[in-house]
């Protein structure tokens, strides 16, 4: 598997914690996106949003555009020629029930020959009040391949022992990047503050490689794999009908969830990796 980084003392951290955190962005830039999401937000009735699911693809595109005119040319001497597959906006509301729970973002590469990353940027200073990014160190090792559209993660019903006992809070100031592998497991508790907690991501992957999707069928345990375009992310929102695109294969993958024990066993194998 090829290195993500120019730099060998990120690519060790990554490789071991499955996160690095670093300044990205300067000041005009961050006002900058603040004032362009001010005059293109939506009106959202979620105390935890992100634009890449709103329901007007015009929105979607947009966003993707803004966002990704920035990060990827930021990040053109840090990552080894890495490429855009769409970016965000996610606003936690200030004072609402806006938990996002413990995920892995969904499977864009072949996870045996790449890495694909999220580039995760607060553009206010986060902390436990206003719902900073927490992560389990070391779960980009779990062996959980396929993740996409109606596929469970195999834990999401232990989310309290994993919060009780597993998770490392970021309080990650404006501007700076945490760029973690994709199949890091991660969450943010509820925005307590009295300011809404917006951050922008770019999920980012190879150039040589070839972008995946998987999804799952609402019933049985057959998921579909597809190969597809950038486009694809912004073209669809996440209840779209995507039976137009070709499926390259199916196969049968049923959920097996974790026990607390399998949990724990696997965290602490992954701290030694």
């Amino acid at each position: 598997m090829r290195e993500v980084f120019y730099n060998p003392e990120l690519n060790s951290i990554l490789k071991k914690e499955g996160f690095v955190v670093f300044t990205l962005l300067d000041e005009n830039e961050i006002n900058f996106l603040l004032e362009e999401h001010q005059k293109i937000e939506p009106v959202k009735s979620e105390a935890f949003y992100t634009s890449i699911w709103h329901h007007d693809k015009n929105y979607r595109v947009k966003v993707n555009e803004l966002i990704s005119s920035i990060i990827p040319r930021k990040l053109s001497n840090v990552l080894i020629d890495y490429k855009p597959v769409f970016a965000n906006f996610m606003v936690k509301k200030a004072q609402e029930k806006s938990l996002l729970d413990y995920h892995q973002d969904w499977t864009f590469v072949d996870e045996k020959e790449f890495i694909a990353v999220n580039v995760w940027i607060p553009l206010v200073d986060t902390n436990i009040n206003n719902g900073a990014l927490h992560v389990i160190s070391g779960s980009h090792h779990f062996d959980i391949p396929y993740r996409g559209r109606n596929i469970e993660g195999p834990y999401w019903h232990i989310s309290n022992y994993i919060k009780k006992y597993f998770t490392k809070m970021l309080e990650v100031k404006k501007g700076h990047a945490v760029i973690f592998d994709e199949r890091l497991i991660h969450g943010s508790f509820d925005n307590q503050s009295f300011t809404n907690r917006l951050a922008v991501s770019n999920v980012m992957v190879p150039k040589e490689a070839p972008i995946l999707h998987f999804f799952k069928s609402e019933t049985g345990d057959t998921i579909q794999k597809m190969k597809v375009e950038p486009d694809f992310f912004t073209r669809y929102a996440l209840n779209d009908d995507i039976t137009e695109y070709t499926k390259t294969e199916s196969f049968h993958y049923p959920i097996r969830p974790y026990s607390k024990f399998r949990f724990l066993k696997d965290y602490f194998l992954a701290q030694y990796r």
